[in-house]
């Protein structure tokens, strides 16, 4: 039996009160998880852009925002994997597609439980570095609600710094 846990990074000397603006990029990365319906990550994409707005930051386009949002989901499957460790030092972000951030998952169980990964990441658009990362690792697929989605990306965004 595992639980969920939800973890963010924020860049140390990242100057939040600086950034004002943002623009929700779909990064490709989000896949439907097997319980999750394309809606859901709709769902996702409003309720960061809610949380956004009550720190402060407002929705541009994309060549103008001081920061780029995007949403990422990893299903892993098979052997239960462990936590993993984000180093903000390696991250990296490419306009064409995808990003890393220094990702190491290690097998601790044997039991077979699919699951996934769901992460929230806020890039400076100007020098592509990685300023906030939050994630929640371990959903057991098909096991949560709306609702409870829905309840899950605001606890990952409840500690994004304030603008």
């Amino acid at each position: 039996n595992t639980t969920s846990s939800i973890q963010s990074v924020r860049k140390e000397e990242a100057d939040f009160s600086k950034i004002l603006t943002y623009s929700y990029v779909d990064s490709g990365m989000a896949r439907t998880l097997p319980g999750v319906s394309p809606a859901e990550l709709l769902w996702a994409e409003e309720i960061i852009g809610l949380e956004l707005a009550r720190r402060g930051y407002k929705p541009v386009a994309t060549e103008n925002a001081d920061m780029i949002v995007t949403l990422e989901t990893e299903v892993t499957g098979g052997r239960e994997k462990g936590g993993f460790s984000i180093g903000l030092g390696t991250g990296s972000y490419s306009r064409s597609g995808g990003s890393s951030v220094g990702v190491s998952t290690g097998p601790i169980g044997a039991g077979y439980i699919e699951q996934s990964t769901l992460t929230i990441r806020a890039v400076d658009r100007s020098t592509d570095e990685l300023l906030w990362v939050g994630w929640i690792d371990k959903l057991e697929n098909n096991k949560f609600s709306q609702e409870q989605f829905k309840a899950k990306i605001r606890e990952i965004m409840a500690s994004f710094p304030a603008s």
